[in-house]
């Protein structure tokens, strides 16, 4: 995996079956990063595709040598996929991202001068109006609601997947969704560890080719699950019962 020394931004996204969008969208991330003279890399991890996507980012590769790879034989899950993707940035700030084209690119130079000028450990995108159909925005919706009442999370939109945060700030604590909840996590976890955060006002497209192959009600059940998991942790972290959360 080729390695750029010290880049200011590291884009981090996971990767499943993505094959018919992933060149139009790496490309365009590839562009932005030239034309606003931003240092950057761009880490995706392929999680066990079976659709010719680990093709298609062999052949990115040998052409934008800010892009690295990496590839599991068999799914992981989005929230390990996008966590070994994280790890393996070399940023001063990782931006998190989906890698079906549906996160504004455009809104990173904005996001950088803010996280810069006003010393943010974050700045969290905050999604304008989510560009889906009615039960993954329901299903969006009541998860947001949980993240408040469970945890007093005052953030708009802890589910948003485009988050640009500072690399060393997550030496703090350890991720451990394997699954869509790791949005959250992120969030929760930067909070409790006193993170300088903004939200960020931010577009979501529809996604540029191929089909979700979310169960939302499979995803929305296990996602409350890990939540209740990690109230319970970090009721256990405040009251010195463990050591880290």
């Amino acid at each position: 995996m080729k390695s750029l020394t010290n880049p200011l931004v590291s884009i981090a996204a996971p990767a499943f079956n993505e094959a018919e969008c992933l060149r139009s969208v790496i490309t365009a991330w590839a562009n932005f990063f030239r034309e606003h003279g931003i240092s950057g890399e761009i880490v995706i991890c392929n999680d066990g595709s079976t659709d010719g996507t680990k093709i298609v980012l062999e052949t990115l590769s040998s052409e934008l040598p800010m892009l690295r790879t990496i590839h599991f034989e068999n799914n992981t899950g989005y929230g390990n996929a996008l966590s070994c993707a994280m790890d393996a940035c070399n940023g001063t700030y990782i931006l998190t991202m989906d890698s079906d084209g549906q996160s504004d690119i455009s809104s990173l130079s904005e996001m950088l001068r803010i996280a810069q000028e006003q010393d943010l450990d974050a700045v969290l995108g905050c999604r304008i109006k989510k560009a889906d159909n009615f039960l993954p925005v329901f299903a969006d919706k009541c998860l947001r609601i949980a993240v408040w009442l469970l945890f007093f999370a005052h953030v708009k939109d802890p589910n948003c997947s485009m988050k640009l945060v500072r690399s060393d700030i997550l030496h703090k604590f350890k991720l451990e969704s394997c699954g869509y909840s790791l949005a959250s996590e992120l969030v929760i976890k930067l909070l409790v560890h006193n993170a300088k955060v903004m939200d960020y006002s931010t577009q979501n497209f529809k996604r540029k080719a191929g089909k979700s192959a979310l169960n939302i009600p499979k995803v929305s059940l296990s996602t409350l699950y890990f939540f209740i998991y990690l109230r319970v942790r970090l009721f256990l972290f405040k009251h010195n019962i463990i050591k880290s959360f």
